[in-house]
């Protein structure tokens, strides 16, 4: 029985924040294990994974940025199949409106604060780049994109409606939380959620290595 070639797209930080963040024994992921579990009846040629490397001072955990490049290390073990793409991670100190709003001395404007803003930028081009790029060229039979994040709508729905390609979602998954409405409006193949079940069954082995010695997981994601 021929089982459809596909290619496994994946928002990093949605599903970080949306699947792993909070939950201990599910970070040490292993996505292409993942994606074999959550689409059995596929052939996954490559998983795609779309991120961007944590600065110093810009979270609250100072060990963050050092726990995600040892991810980024094991996720390099398996390198024919999963191709990590790279944006950037900018910190910046901004002035915005403070909270509860007051009104300026001079009536014309709100008080601002100076905060200190993160953002992430380039995943979503990165990714619905990747994707449409590997759809019309047949890279892949069917393109499967693991976000709940809305700016994904616009390149689906020009593929699905005006190329009449094979998308699949799968909804990174927690309680409490629901798959965003505009994702779920679009004519994909198939709408799916990660599981909690499926995210533990696709751990690493807690000790990987490569041409660099001995990768270990995290003692905080154990």
């Amino acid at each position: 029985m021929h089982r459809a070639k596909a290619n496994v797209y994946v928002d990093g930080f949605n599903l970080y924040k949306r699947s792993l963040s909070g939950r201990a024994g599910v970070k040490w992921l292993d996505l292409l294990a993942l994606a074999q579990l959550a689409l059995p009846e596929f052939d996954i040629q490559k998983v795609y994974y779309f991120t961007a490397r944590l600065k110093p001072g810009a979270t609250f955990d100072a060990r963050a940025p050092q726990r995600q490049q040892v991810y980024l290390r094991a996720l390099a073990t398996r390198a024919f199949t999963i191709e990590i793409i790279y944006g950037n991670f900018r910190v910046d100190a901004r002035n915005l409106v403070a909270l509860p709003k007051v009104e300026h001395a001079s009536g014309t404007a709100w008080l601002t604060t100076k905060v200190l803003k993160t953002e992430e930028k380039g995943t979503d081009v990165n990714l619905a780049g990747r994707l449409v790029a590997d759809l019309l060229t047949s890279a892949c039979e069917i393109g499967v994109v693991v976000t709940n994040d809305s700016d994904q709508v616009g390149p689906i729905k020009m593929l699905t409606e005006e190329f009449e390609c094979r998308v699949g979602l799968l909804f990174p998954f927690h309680e409490g939380t629901k798959a965003n409405r505009e994702l779920r409006s679009t004519n994909v193949e198939f709408a799916r959620t990660i599981t909690l079940e499926q995210l533990q069954a696709s751990q690493f082995d807690q000790m990987l290595k490569d041409a660099h010695g001995e990768i270990h997981v995290p003692p905080e994601w154990v």
